[in-house]
């Protein structure tokens, strides 16, 4: 039995999250719904002798994505040789590949038994991408805004009226530190259940920045300069990265209007 380290990206729009929700007794029946579903499908086509069940070092919850996530998993080949990290993930990824599920295995290395994804981990980042538009231009309906497509999905476009950048980074700054967050994640996060004690809400938000992105990443079909009766489009771009050790359920969750 040799265990790896995969680290992998996703698209989260059209899962249910990270975390396997088909459950029962072995062997499992396959759960497409979820990225931990997919990846253990995935593995299964490599005719390991054992059932493949993977851990990773953060969950996340639906419609958020990964940039770089990480999950170990152990595997026994048929022929009790390991398996080449680089077929493990060339493996992986012609599943994916061919069944249009959108994750993509970046790397996979060996690792020694010991080793542990979830606790070995000391900290996650989270990136929240905000793109305000110019007030003077501003439509206050979300259907009418215009949206790029490589970005559905994948930033915030608010309909504010006004927007006070410098007070946003002012009230960034009350997020840092160890605070009582019940009220930002799942309504029954403060009456969870872990192994019979009432789970904490409390965590520590160790660093919270609010960077201006450029907006020339993207092309004028996609940032258009002029927008409806010839008015002149600007867009003010935001990257906001929190980082914490852990996060509650539903407390990184996609921003909503």
């Amino acid at each position: 039995m040799q265990r790896y380290l995969l680290t992998f990206s996703y698209i989260g729009t059209a899962f249910r999250g990270l975390q396997r929700q088909v459950t029962g007794a072995l062997p499992r029946q396959d759960d497409p719904s979820t990225v931990q579903g997919c990846l253990e499908m995935a593995i299964q086509r490599m005719q390991a002798k054992n059932m493949p069940y993977i851990v990773s070092s953060s969950r996340t919850d639906a419609g958020v994505h990964a940039l770089s996530n990480t999950c170990h998993v152990d595997l026994e080949s048929p022929d009790n040789e390991p398996y080449e990290p680089r077929y493990v993930t060339s493996s992986i990824n012609k599943f994916l590949c061919k069944s249009n599920i959108p994750i993509k295995i970046t790397s996979a290395f060996a690792v020694p038994e010991t080793f542990h994804c979830r606790h070995n981990a000391v900290k996650r980042t989270y990136l929240y991408k905000l793109i305000v538009i110019n007030p003077d231009v501003l439509t206050t309906h979300p259907l009418l805004q215009h949206v790029p497509i490589e970005l559905n999905e994948r930033a915030w476009f608010p309909t504010f009226t006004e927007f006070d950048e410098e007070s946003m980074m002012e009230a960034a700054k009350l997020f840092l530190g160890y605070h009582d967050f019940k009220t930002f994640s799942a309504k029954d996060t403060s009456y969870f259940k872990y192994h019979g004690k009432q789970r904490l809400t409390r965590r520590t938000i160790t660093k919270l920045s609010i960077e201006k992105s450029p907006m020339n990443l993207y092309s004028s079909y996609s940032m258009p300069t002029y927008y409806g009766f010839n008015r002149k489009v600007s867009y003010k771009s935001y990257d906001i990265y929190i980082e914490s050790a852990g996060f509650l359920h539903n407390q990184e969750g996609p921003l909503k209007d």
